[in-house]
């Protein structure tokens, strides 16, 4: 295959990525975004939540920062967003504790507008940011701890990738990277936003290698992480359980557990779930699949280990749901948030 060719290929392939990631196989982001707030605001969703039968939403939040927007504006959730999000489950569901709603789907019962709070990685500003607003609104959550970055001043690659980006420029980072596709991606005609989440997206699924790609783009640009990305302390993990907060498993090194030998994903379940409880005296009933990567053989072992299991699917959970594939709803919005809660039934 000549230059020419292989150029193309590599230019088609970029471009069904950037399509499906940003809305290419349907409805646009904003042109979702409107629909959703406009039927938040006029009310059809609340009239048509009232409709629906027995059903259990798990929401997925990382963090809840100081600011809106992330690099490149990618949304975030802030204190005030969260706020919101925590004043209309008060007004419109029941959250409980996810552990509570798992059993409750396992005894046959889907209680009706339940709702659980999720939190992953394990971020120090679910203790400073969203617990205070917990604690106001009474609410229950579940973190779930990645054990191998508790206390430590590393990122989570895919922040850091990003936050790279943000710094030195996307072309730097397709220059450093060392892959023909990032590179690809990166040096797009779409939006910078766009080719950043698609760029992620790309080193997710691209096993092994990944690893030699983030070892060149560390190497040419060393960060430290910033407030918005440390991690919780184990006296701040402490903090929260002694707080009401359950504290779940989300491995040790937060890896994609689908590429892995069973080995390997029998240790970072283990050994997570004995550092926990180690820590705060409680073993963790609760997990969480790193970027949502599971399989049969991750299931089997997670089920040696943990009651139950939250991926990154969305959608309902039934007593018919695999308490091993637990579905959840990301929001940013309030309005998106009701909407979201709305179709997942």
């Amino acid at each position: 295959m000549d230059n020419a060719v292989a150029n193309q290929v590599l230019r088609s392939r970029a471009n069904e990525i950037l399509s499906s990631l940003s809305g290419g196989r349907g409805l646009m982001p904003r042109a979702k975004n409107l629909i959703k707030q406009v039927a938040h605001q006029s009310g059809v969703t609340a009239a048509l939540s009232r409709w629906t039968g027995p059903r259990a939403a798990v929401l997925i939040y990382h963090k809840v920062e100081r600011r809106d927007r992330g690099p490149f504006g990618i949304p975030a959730i802030d204190v005030n967003q969260f706020a919101r999000h925590l004043e209309h489950l008060a007004q419109n569901y029941e959250v409980m504790p996810l552990s509570r709603l798992a059993d409750c789907l396992r005894k046959g019962q889907a209680p009706r507008r339940a709702a659980a709070i999720t939190f992953d990685d394990g971020y120090r500003n679910n203790l400073l940011l969203a617990y205070p607003l917990l604690r106001r609104w009474r609410m229950p959550a579940t973190v779930f701890v990645t054990t191998g970055l508790v206390g430590t001043r590393q990122w989570m690659w895919t922040h850091e990738v990003a936050e790279m980006g943000l710094r030195y420029g996307l072309g730097a980072l397709a220059q450093a990277g060392g892959d023909r596709l990032f590179a690809t991606i990166l040096e797009s005609d779409s939006p910078q936003a766009w080719r950043m989440e698609a760029a992620l997206e790309y080193l997710v699924g691209l096993g092994p290698r990944r690893d030699e790609v983030l070892k060149r783009l560390r190497g040419a640009f060393p960060l430290a992480p910033d407030d918005e990305n440390t991690f919780l302390s184990w006296d701040e993990v402490r903090a929260l359980h002694a707080g009401g907060i359950e504290i779940g498993s989300h491995t040790v090194s937060h890896p994609i557990l689908a590429e892995l030998p069973a080995e390997r994903i029998e240790q970072e379940l283990r050994a997570s779930s004995q550092a926990i409880a180690d820590s705060v005296g409680e073993r963790p009933q609760m997990f969480c699949y790193p970027h949502g990567s599971y399989n049969l053989q991750v299931k089997q072992i997670a089920q040696r280990h943990y009651r139950a299991a939250v991926t990154t699917l969305s959608g309902q959970n039934t007593p018919e749901t695999d308490p091993l594939e637990l579905r959840r709803i990301a929001a940013f919005s309030v309005a998106e948030l009701s909407f979201e809660l709305l179709r997942a039934r």
